[in-house]
């Protein structure tokens, strides 16, 4: 643009406002040459282009239209500063400004887009009403830049002011419109200010409804948010309305191999999941999502692949098809380790639900060295107690307490308890469940007074968000009332065993067994008080549960038979309690590696009925011995019930008359 030393040609300045007036030109020259080239492109004319040299041909190919075009409109911006007088127009200036900051968000240079959109928009609005709709277009862009660098502010005074303008110029009922309600729900949305979130969707539903119908593709990505939304908030048959809604559009607009019915597919398979607990139809979803879709737009090793195979592999572990759960996480392992390495975090992961799924198979060997291998990778980043390394040390912890490695597991435990500590602030469910595991080990290893303390922590961590897992916080009472029962504190454990039942009794996941369970402790306190009208009817109605979903050969039918009999010999019913105690002893017979000692108190207590209502001394004396041989091979030398057996054999034979020296004796070793 400058002319050299010593030339007599036109002034510099002329010189210079027509550079910038040619550079200018050339910029459009350009853009339609780029224009042309892609027209032609797209209709198949390309063969009227001939290139006659391979270097002809690398130069064009490797021309970055892009790039040369930013160059050309900074330069232009650049020359123009310097200048006394325009020498473009200011829609000119605020067009290439524009053009400038829409470059720079397609290079994901959003802090550059910010910049030239600002300028653009300073220029724009020195135009006045003139240009107001170039300004809506500049301001709308702007935001977009604005929201991918978390600015949500300015990005949501941006767009108001866009939609403002847009409405006053287009009226309410336009695209753009919608277009703009739809960026406003999003940064709601991120913002996390849901029901704002919701309404703009909402809004922009209805509108484009009204503009295009009811199925229209530009219904699609609302939709999709909004549906997550409605998940999220546990409106799950609104969900699910939303989800079959871009089923439906997808499929009349494009076709069933889109990323958005892949997405649908897989909003639908998680609400069949964690909230109808259909998995079946939850594995339906992701099947069709991997071999119908993913595989048609991805290939073979895809993060999204390896995604949808590792939480079908869930599914099929939650249907008990352990060898298919199995096999598709070891698939997506295998993507994985592919694409990110064999030490990455994504990999620790797939490798703790390995693990499980190894566990579920009775399978623990191969359990504690996924898990193992898991943690390794954890310490590799030096994070060993992060909330995930906690869950693969609370895991192996279970791993080895259902082996009957007590002391290995309370150690994982208190591993666990360390990295949940250290990752997570304030009252965790994973904290709290954790401590109630190491409250049950505490309680097999006598360690009572250790072990309440565990459940008391877990009580208050659990408390703190009851909705989340009210299931967990009666299974702590119920372990604190056996406790304290044990201890000696039947109030206490009445108590903890009442809130128990109560929590039960309206959870939505209600389980009958364990409603038993309850009802069975309550019933063995009110026994030891001797209140057995109250004993008695806990029993019987534990046993009403019991039948309905045990085998009827189990041995806590049994139990609950003896104590039933128990409660009702109390009363002096002893008819009805002969019969208890008959089922009982025909249970515990018939059971594999059935206990001595319960067979021996059973015994104990049919022969008092027999010497008590009967007067078969004889009967009854035959009980109480082959009670006591079971006590024998039980090894139980001094209790209170053997001493109660050698009464009952001294009263029999001294009610006989004939052997008062061996009733003497049974008396003395009672």
């Amino acid at each position: 643009f400058f002319p050299c030393p010593g030339h007599s040609g036109a002034p510099i300045y002329h010189r210079y406002l027509l550079g910038v007036r040619c550079l200018y030109f050339s910029f459009f020259v350009w853009m339609m040459h780029s224009l042309f080239f892609s027209q032609k492109s797209s209709t198949g004319l390309t063969d009227q282009f001939e290139i006659q040299s391979e270097w002809g041909f690398e130069i064009l190919k490797s021309y970055d239209r892009l790039q040369q075009t930013k160059l050309c409109l900074q330069e232009i911006l650049r020359l123009t500063e310097c200048l006394e007088r325009n020498v473009i127009t200011g829609q000119e200036t605020a067009d290439m400004q524009f053009r400038l900051g829409n470059i720079f968000a397609k290079e994901e240079k959003y802090d550059d887009a910010v910049h030239f959109y600002e300028r653009a928009i300073d220029t724009q609005r020195a135009l006045g009403s003139e240009r107001i709709l170039d300004l809506s277009n500049t301001l709308h862009n702007y935001d977009n830049a604005l929201f991918k660098i978390s600015q949500h502010k300015l990005a949501l005074a941006a767009y108001e002011e866009s939609l403002c303008i847009a409405k006053s110029k287009l009226g309410s009922e336009h695209e753009s419109i919608a277009e703009t309600l739809y960026c406003i729900g999003n940064i709601y949305r991120k913002t996390l200010e849901i029901d704002q979130a919701k309404q703009y969707y909402l809004e922009t539903l209805k509108l484009r409804r009204n503009l295009f119908g009811n199925d229209d593709p530009s219904l699609l990505n609302p939709l999709l948010n909004l549906a997550k939304i409605q998940t999220n908030h546990y409106e799950y048959d609104a969900a699910m309305t939303s989800f079959k809604n871009v089923l439906r559009i997808s499929k009349l607009s494009f076709s069933s191999e889109t990323v958005e019915v892949a997405t649908a597919l897989h909003g639908i398979a998680n609400i069949h999941a964690n909230h109808y607990k259909e998995y079946d139809k939850a594995a339906a979803c992701l099947e069709a999502i991997l071999l119908g879709i993913f595989h048609a737009l991805y290939g073979e090793n895809h993060i999204r692949i390896a995604d949808t195979t590792f939480e079908l592999g869930m599914i099929y572990d939650r249907l008990e098809k352990f060898d298919d759960a199995r096999k598709h996480c070891e698939d997506a392992l295998e993507i994985y380790t592919t694409l990110d390495g064999e030490d990455s975090l994504q990999v620790a992961k797939v490798l703790g639900s390995i693990a499980l799924v190894y566990d579920e198979m009775n399978d623990h060997e191969n359990a504690i060295a996924k898990f193992k291998a898991a943690l390794r990778i954890y310490r590799i980043h030096s994070i060993e107690h992060c909330a995930q390394a906690g869950d693969c040390y609370h895991n192996l912890g279970v791993v080895y307490n259902r082996m009957g490695m007590l002391e290995n597991a309370l150690d994982l435990y208190n591993d666990a308890l360390t990295a949940y500590d250290q990752s997570l602030s304030g009252a965790d469910l994973k904290l709290a469940k954790t401590l109630h595991a190491k409250g049950v080990i505490l309680t097999q290893i006598n360690c009572r007074k250790e072990a309440l303390a565990c459940f008391y922590d877990a009580r208050s961590l659990m408390s703190e968000k009851p909705s989340d897992d009210s299931e967990g916080i009666a299974e702590t009472q119920f372990w604190i009332g056996k406790l304290l029962a044990e201890m000696g504190d039947d109030d206490g454990a009445l108590a903890a065993l009442e809130a128990a039942l109560e929590i039960k009794e309206t959870s939505s996941n209600e389980n009958p067994l364990k409603v038993a369970s309850i009802l069975f402790f309550q019933g063995l306190i009110y026994e030891k008080r001797k209140d057995y009208d109250a004993s008695a009817s806990l029993f019987k109605k534990t046993l009403t549960i019991q039948l309905s979903y045990l085998d009827e050969a189990n041995s806590e039918i049994g139990e609950t038979n003896y104590h039933l009999g128990c409660s009702l010999q109390g009363l002096r019913e002893f008819y009805e309690a002969q019969g208890y105690f008959d089922e009982a002893l025909h249970i515990n017979v018939s059971i594999k590696h059935a206990s001595d000692f319960v067979i021996s108190n059973i015994l104990l207590h049919q022969g008092q009925i027999h010497y008590n209502l009967f007067n078969q001394n004889d009967l009854a004396i035959d009980c109480f011995q082959r009670s006591l041989e079971h006590r024998d091979k039980a090894n139980v030398k001094d209790d209170v019930l053997l001493a109660e057996t050698w009464v009952s054999i001294g009263r029999s034979l001294e009610f006989r008359g004939l052997d008062l020296e061996n009733a003497i004796d049974c008396y003395n070793r009672a």
